[in-house]
């Protein structure tokens, strides 16, 4: 969605559209580029840097292999969060083999890392520091991106011109959108989402030849920092806090919620009549965990998704019933045992935890309580497992290919998650504890979240 409520995907709004930065002088002078996270937030973010395709003059640009200090990689990739640097870089299909869990989850000192290499590219413009390389994407679903350099020709390095002055002026207008971005929408669920609707605010004036990159804006401006939120890295207003969570934030992500029941007005009124915010393939990722354990009583998933404190009437308990009968007999048809068998388990623990977290948020969303007074801390953290495992089982159907190393990250990963609720769910349960004794004993029910195994 634009900011005016239009609706517009990210590839209708970024392809075609320029991006640009500067190679290092470590990359100038090694011949390489390493891609990172300079792609943002134009390249679907679901791509992992070493899986686009670049090209330039028609050609792919060629790949190769190199060993680096880790220590040297992180600025490349910084805005990914550098929490998640290592998994990045662990999954570079040159580290195959490399098991985070042997280093604590650090990277090693030294790792190896796909680069393009840019050699022939900086031989032949006779690249400096200071010179640029301007990108667009050509097919934003393929990963695929064209690339072309741009070069200062004038004889006086240290003159300025008048694309240069340009530049300046890009930069001066995207360090407001930035500032607009986080003061309209708060910290986003990333910092490649905050810089997307930072570019989305006026995508025309930012997609121009001479443009700059967000990352020279926020490294010469003074307004903004990385700061801890939760358990992950945004960023923010430079020595200013990061405000308190709205309501909106403790549910799961909505891209496509009540995809399937849309067609269904019964389904539709009843999940806004409870509140309920349940995206389609969470419902489906309930019916494969089914298929796979033979499991025939669709009863068992009405009870994951319709929270205790929810007391179904009987029309409306049919109408749910019949939807997921419908759902059911549907995936049933396609459902393969045996090429399900590599995700079922992690999907398994995946909606375990979802169903944790789905009914906690109930609760609080149940007992009206002003989620300010909650422990802001725990409640970010809340908030961002829930994105993370909407992410992870929106990635474990039968059909999509997933490789037999990002399983086993996911399954690291989930241990990590399960951990990061109980100590963050036993302290907002404490708060809703307490709110009940304050509300006079009234019988407002903490409900148990652990009913899912």
């Amino acid at each position: 969605m634009d900011l005016y409520g239009n609706f517009i995907s990210r590839a209708g709004l970024f392809t075609s559209k320029y991006f640009s930065f500067a190679p290092t002088k470590m990359e100038i002078e090694n011949g390489y580029l390493i891609f990172g996270h300079r792609g943002m937030p134009f390249v679907d973010p679901s791509f992992l840097p070493d899986r686009f395709g670049i090209f330039f003059l028609g050609e792919v640009v060629p790949e190769k292999v190199i060993e680096i200090n880790s220590a040297e990689v992180y600025p490349y990739f910084k805005y990914y969060g550098e929490e998640y640097v290592p998994q990045i870089v662990a999954q570079d299909f040159a580290n195959f083999g490399l098991d985070l869990a042997e280093t604590d989850y650090v990277l090693p000192p030294k790792i190896k890392l796909t680069v393009l290499d840019f050699s022939e590219i900086y031989k032949k413009y006779n690249f400096k520091l200071g010179d640029r390389i301007v990108a667009s994407i050509s097919d934003w679903d393929a990963g695929l991106i064209n690339i072309a350099p741009f070069v200062r020709r004038g004889k006086n390095p240290f003159e300025q011109s008048s694309v240069d002055r340009k530049r300046e002026q890009w930069e001066e207008s995207f360090e407001k959108a930035l500032s607009f971005s986080l003061e309209e929408f708060g910290p986003c669920s990333s910092i490649e989402e905050q810089l997307a609707f930072a570019f989305l605010s006026d995508i025309d004036k930012f997609s121009v030849p001479h443009c700059s990159s967000f990352q020279e804006v926020i490294e010469k401006s003074n307004k903004f920092e990385f700061t801890l939120y939760g358990v992950e890295t945004r960023l923010w207003f430079k020595n200013k806090e990061i405000p308190a969570m709205s309501s909106q934030m403790i549910s799961f992500p909505d891209d496509e919620i009540q995809n399937d029941a849309k067609k269904d007005n019964k389904i539709v009124n009843i999940f806004n009549k409870y509140n309920l915010i349940i995206p389609s393939w969470i419902i489906d990722a309930f019916i494969y965990d089914a298929l796979f354990n033979k499991e025939t009583d669709l009863n068992k998933i009405l009870e994951k998704i319709i929270p205790d404190l929810i007391v179904l009437e009987k029309e409306e308990y049919n109408a749910v019933m019949l939807h997921l009968e419908k759902k059911h007999a549907i995936i049933r048809k396609e459902y393969n045992w045996f090429a399900d068998f590599h995700y079922a388990e992690i999907r398994h623990e995946a909606l375990n935890l979802f169903t944790k977290l789905f009914y906690l948020f109930y609760e609080i969303e149940y007992q009206k309580i002003d989620i300010t007074k909650l422990d802001q801390q725990h409640l970010i953290v809340l908030s961002q497992l829930s994105a993370h495992i909407s992410t992870i089982l929106s990635s474990l159907m039968p059909n999509d290919e997933i490789t037999e190393k990002e399983l086993e990250t996911l399954k690291s990963s989930m241990e990590g998650m399960f951990y990061s609720f109980e100590e963050s769910s036993k302290v907002i349960k404490e708060n809703l504890l307490e709110f009940q004794k304050q509300t006079f004993g009234k019988n407002l029910k903490i409900g148990d979240c652990d009913n899912y195994e």
